[in-house]
């Protein structure tokens, strides 16, 4: 059953969560990549870098984590529930099953480019015909795009054996990812918006049923 309040408190708890789990890698990859910068061109030495990790809290490296998590948990609750929303909506006919809005995010190497799809297919269903829907899918592909793009350079860096390369991935990686939090946020957003526009359309609309039926016997009965 269409409940927006019950999709804008989970997006409300989601994008929290995300700009959390923004900050807190800020906090750790920043001043890590720029430390480790610093030591590669000179001006620091190995050991005073390695100081400078001492002294970061255990929070630093476990929040981050922790915050992704939790991310990942609230963003899908909040599909699912935007993919249920559907089934309310005179006409919808999404090409993916609810079961895919979770499922898609587990297939090896499938995983690269069906949530993504599902999404958009989400987004599609979700704008009342006949409205533009052109800004909220580029905000779809456009997310997705940035995520993917973090999770490649995330897998680069620990890979090259440069010091130097590996710590400029980082930072781009970085950037990606709190690109990818700030879109889906957007996202999420617009779509929330477009399923309550659609879901006031149909409630204005005329319902046949309050209507009888009219029939050729109708206008040969007689007045009384």
């Amino acid at each position: 059953m269409y409940s927006a309040r019950s999709l804008h408190r989970l997006f409300l708890a989601t994008a929290i969560a995300i700009g959390v789990t923004s900050l807190a890698n800020i906090a750790l990859i920043l001043p890590l990549g720029v430390a480790q910068l610093l030591e590669a061109a000179g001006a620091v030495s190995a050991a005073d870098t390695l100081r400078f990790t001492d002294t970061l809290p255990p929070v630093a490296f476990t929040l981050p984590l922790l915050a992704m998590l939790v991310s990942g948990v609230l963003f899908l609750a909040w599909l699912g529930r935007a993919r249920r929303h559907l089934n309310d909506f005179a006409g919808a006919d999404p090409k993916y099953s609810p079961g895919w809005t979770i499922g898609a995010w587990f297939i090896p190497l499938g995983n690269m480019i069906m949530p993504g799809l599902v999404v958009a297919d989400l987004a599609k269903a979700s704008v009342a015909p006949g409205t533009p829907r052109g800004r909220l899918l580029g905000l779809v592909w456009a997310w997705w795009g940035c995520w993917i793009a973090q999770y490649v350079f995330t897998y680069a860096s620990v890979i090259v054996r440069d010091l130097t390369t590996a710590s400029i991935i980082d930072l781009v990686s970085l950037a990606f990812l709190c690109a990818a939090g700030v879109l889906a946020v957007l996202m999420m957003r617009d779509l929330g918006r477009a399923q309550a526009a659609r879901m006031a359309d149909e409630d204005a609309a005329p319902n046949p049923a309050d209507f009888p039926a009219f029939t050729v016997d109708d206008v040969a009965r007689p007045l009384p």
